[in-house]
């Protein structure tokens, strides 16, 4: 099967991409995939580090304005692109990224399919859903308010985060070079909305100099060398990074995260069942951040707190209330993996040859074949 992954750009947007191309390669050798999008840092980090072919096709545009300037560009450059690698199917991945491939497919009649992570719909899905094969949604509700062909399927989550169960939390912590048998915080504010939280951290970590807590830290690098030195001054042991490939082993590791609410990120947290406390990107488009956490919230795994109220006193109170409760941690935990959709990956994949024509034309030729051979038999 021929695959063009379209859009990308955020690591929210991109791991599910990674997780679906993954499990198609498992379940179809051989399979020629592609990912068509800016070819950012992150990309190639994700995407071309791991082997997959990655094109850039798209400008990164922030904006609506921008993004609708570069759109014709974007859709010549994925027309030429089909032409070239012929896909048998197109996945758009969401954002502005994926608007000029997603149009480039429907007026080329390949077979679009859409993966929708968000409890609040994305604008370039809206606007694809209509001439789609099917949205891929990872909440339940949103099967009954999109157009076009939705469809409940949870969200696509790399192997390497199912395999992270099955970690030894004592030895994801010595990875880390932690203490074993110490309470373990996980700080990560994605690609968008991580100085926040630094800034958070930074003034909580003296409230939590007398506890035994242990952190790691996803800071990004404007604001590593600041935290490391508040941890330091704090007397609490750490692991600051800007960027962390092994997040299966951070999941692992963690007693409790703090994090955005990026649908990826909390579709990671539930698969490994890692309670979380949730502060939402404040200016996230249309408040889908806090969307997605009222979701977890009621599911029973997270709990949320708006930015504007949290300051370093209130952040660090709130840890420790949740870290102090180990009979809370534990009903978190399993409320977490409830929640998750492991077979999420496969069931798209089959979705994919559904709707692959190859397959559709298989099909009619067997029907054909054994409507044939019965004629012949009863004359």
């Amino acid at each position: 099967m021929r695959v063009v992954f379209a859009g990308g750009v955020t690591g929210g947007h991109i791991a599910p991409g990674v997780a679906l191309a993954d499990k198609l390669l498992e379940l179809e050798p051989g399979s020629d995939v592609t990912f068509a999008s800016v070819a950012n840092e992150t990309e190639q980090r994700m995407i071309a580090d791991r082997g997959l072919r990655l094109v850039k096709i798209a400008e990164r545009t922030p904006g609506p304005m921008k993004t609708a300037l570069g759109l014709p560009g974007a859709w010549l450059r994925a027309r030429r692109l089909f032409g070239t690698v012929r896909p048998d199917v197109v996945v758009g991945l969401g954002g502005g990224a994926s608007l000029g491939a997603g149009l480039a497919a429907v007026l080329m009649r390949k077979p679009l399919l859409l993966l929708e992570q968000n409890a609040v719909p994305g604008r370039a899905n809206r606007k694809l859903a209509r001439w789609a094969a099917g949205v891929c949604c990872q909440w339940e509700h949103l099967a009954g308010e999109l157009s076009g062909r939705p469809v409940f399927t949870g969200s696509p989550v790399r192997s390497e985060m199912l395999a992270a169960r099955d970690v030894e939390r004592a030895q994801a912590r010595a990875s880390f070079g932690l203490d074993a048998s110490a309470p373990t915080l996980l700080v990560m504010g994605g690609s968008q909305g991580a100085r926040p939280l630094n800034r958070l951290m930074n003034e909580a970590a003296p409230q939590l100099a007398d506890t035994e807590l242990q952190i790691i830290h996803l800071a990004g690098e404007a604001d590593r060398t600041m935290l490391e030195t508040a941890y330091a001054a704090a007397g609490l042991r750490a692991h600051v990074t800007s960027f962390l490939d092994a997040m299966g082993r951070a999941y692992a590791a963690a007693d409790l995260a703090l994090s955005r609410a990026g649908a990826t990120s909390i579709a990671e947290l539930a698969a490994v069942g890692v309670p979380v406390l949730l502060v939402p990107l404040p200016h996230a488009t249309d408040n889908h951040q806090w969307a997605n956490a009222r979701i977890a919230a009621r599911q029973g795994w997270a709990v949320t707190a708006q930015q504007a109220e949290l300051d370093g006193p209130q952040t660090a109170e709130r840890i420790q209330a949740l870290l102090c409760d180990a009979a809370r941690l534990d009903t978190m935990r399993r409320a977490a993996r409830a929640s998750a959709h492991d077979d999420a990956a496969e069931t798209i994949v089959h979705m994919m040859r559904a709707v692959c024509p190859q397959r559709q034309r298989a099909a009619t030729v067997a029907v054909g074949s054994s409507n044939g051979a019965c004629g012949g038999t009863r004359a």
